[in-house]
Parts: C-alpha cells; structure tokens; sequence
C-alpha cells in the first residue's frame, strides 16, 4: 500500500511538471508569433509613409528626369553599384513630384555626365541614374505642358505687365485657374478665364513660388 501511495504521488508530480512545461512552451509560442507579426508590420510598414504629391528640393537643377519604368535603378556614386526600388513605394528617391499611377514621377536632375544623370532626392540626396531609364525633360518644357498653376502668394509675387520686377503691376480678378501662355528664364505670363493677363515668377532663389497641376 505504501508503494502505492509512493508511485501515485510521483505520477501527480511528473504530471504536473510537464503541464506546466507544455503551458510555458505555448505561451512562448504565442510570443514568438506576437513579435514575428510586428516584425513584419515593421518591415512592411513601420513609420514609412509614401511620399506628397509635391515634394519640395533644395534646388531646382538644370531640369527634371522622369522614369521610364516602375522599377528604379540608381548608385550613390558614379563607380558604385546599382540598387533598385520600386516607384510606387520608394525610399531612397523620393521625387519632386508624385503620383506614380498617373505616371508621375519626376526628380530634379543637377547636371549630365556622359549617359549618366546626376538627380537630387526630396531627402537631399544625390544619386544617379541611366539616360536610358529616363527621359529628361527642361523646366521650360514641363512649364508649358502643365494643366495649370496657382500663384503662392500675390503679395509678394504680383501680376505684372512685363516680365521684370520693376513693371506695372496689375489687378487681378480671380487668383485661381491660371494657365502659362510663354516662358521668359524666371518670368511665366499666365493667363485666367477671367482674362486677367500677365508675368509672375515661377522660381526665386532655388524654390518654386507656384503650385503646379499636371492632372485635370
């Protein structure tokens, strides 16, 4: 009897031992998966958030660059070798202008070196990437292409009669839905339905002093 009793108790413990044992490995378990999942939202998400549809750069080069792919492919350097992201979720290059399922994805190009385009990033990098992969484009160029602009701030930007600083400045009636008749280096002469014709400035020191629509 009292081996009975002996071996009854040590089969109430080693049942104990291991129920505790299997508790411990599934909470482990339901650990682990916790942690993979953020690990996943973190790589996956994380703080990304995808780029404006303008993004402004610290310069405005000699022109822009858009993309002729959906896939990017750029070096940090000249001699460095080719990384690539996607446009419709990029992180390296983030371009002045965004809206790659429209098919906008343009960058500011510094200069032209050989078959290679220096661009600078939103982030205030440079990078550079292959005239075959993309299509540059003058500021003059893109200008008269665009759907419309607006004027930042007619206080300090007024319409003017001619494209200097020093011309007559003229009333205007609606500041809204303007669009660029011709181009003169900084000067755009823009028009309304309003007729309300004349020159403002585009760009001053490196930044752009209107907003421009390339999309109905």
């Amino acid at each position: 009897m009292k081996y009975i009793k002996i071996i009854l108790i040590l089969i109430i413990i080693f049942s104990c031992k291991r129920n505790v044992k299997e508790k411990i490995s599934r909470e482990n378990l339901k650990t682990k998966e916790v942690v993979d999942e953020k690990q996943v939202l973190t790589s996956e998400n994380g703080n990304y958030e995808l780029p404006e549809y303008y993004n402004r750069t610290s310069k405005l080069g000699i022109g822009l660059v858009k993309t002729k792919k959906d896939t990017l492919f750029f070096k940090n350097s000249i001699n460095s070798s080719f990384q690539k992201e996607s446009i419709y979720k990029p992180k390296s290059i983030i371009p002045i202008f965004f809206k790659p399922d429209y098919n906008i994805f343009y960058t500011v190009c510094v200069e032209k070196i050989n078959k290679t385009y220096k661009i600078l990033s939103a982030n205030s990098k440079y990078f550079f990437v292959q005239e075959r992969d993309f299509e540059f484009i003058s500021w003059e160029n893109f200008l008269i292409e665009t759907v419309g602009i607006e004027n930042m701030d007619w206080g300090k930007n007024p319409l003017r009669e001619k494209p200097n600083s020093s011309s007559i400045k003229l009333p205007v009636k609606s500041e809204n839905d303007f669009v660029i008749n011709e181009i003169q280096g900084d000067w755009i002469e823009v028009e309304n339905e309003d007729k309300d014709r004349g020159w403002i400035k585009w760009r001053e020191n490196e930044k752009l002093l209107i907003e421009i629509y390339l999309l109905m």
